[in-house]
């Protein structure tokens, strides 16, 4: 299990919207050709309990949160961020 600060979204539309807020804020003044298309993305983690393997709740659940690494340069956009658990993949 791995605890990290960052912002957590029920939904992938939640989690879009503040990737374009964070875009939108920083990269307002790109210009065609730049690289950088993306200031933020966010990673998608099964919201499970450590005693179940992830196999079987996905089968059941099916559910997933979204969640954005905090980094300082957010706080403008995002505000404070929060403790996130990241259960990693059961090993069977």
């Amino acid at each position: 299990m791995e605890h990290l600060k960052g912002y957590k979204y029920t939904t992938e539309e939640k989690a879009k919207a503040a990737v374009k807020a964070c875009n939108d804020y920083y990269l307002s003044n790109t210009k065609k050709g730049d690289t950088t298309k993306n200031w933020v993305r966010y990673q998608k983690e099964l919201n499970k309990s450590s005693f179940i393997p992830s196999f079987v709740y996905n089968l059941i659940n099916k559910k997933f949160f979204f969640y954005i690494i905090h980094n300082n340069s957010l706080n403008v956009v995002l505000g404070d961020p929060t403790e996130i658990k990241i259960v990693s993949e059961d090993i069977i």
